[in-house]
């Protein structure tokens, strides 16, 4: 048993390098710049910043860089929405009142 779980270590680690080094690449040829989170369960397995935050200015991308994600993660909450309505967890047509006990007026 404990040599599978090494095995399963290594694999981690395998990975966690395979993509360092790919995001590495990718940043060298100027195509990609942000950061990598990749953990499972309790173990992270990578945690890694890439490029510039700031081009003109040389900032360079760290694992606590703020990103202005803008609204980009709306269509993630509307597809989680979507998803729970599917398992019968909620409804697109319930009030807010049911999720927040007081919500903003405008959506009262």
């Amino acid at each position: 048993m404990a040599a599978a779980f090494r095995r399963l270590g290594a694999c981690r680690h395998l990975f966690g390098h395979q993509l360092d080094k790919l995001l590495s690449t990718l940043q060298s040829r100027d195509e990609f710049s942000g950061s990598a989170l990749l953990s499972k369960g309790d173990a992270i397995i990578i945690n890694q910043g890439y490029g510039y935050a700031n081009r003109e200015h040389q900032v360079i991308n760290t694992t606590e860089t703020k990103f202005r994600i803008g609204s980009i993660t709306k269509e993630f909450i509307a597809m989680a929405i979507l998803m729970l309505q599917e398992q019968g967890v909620l409804s697109v047509h319930e009030n807010l009142k049911r999720f927040t006990p007081s919500p903003p007026l405008k959506y009262k």
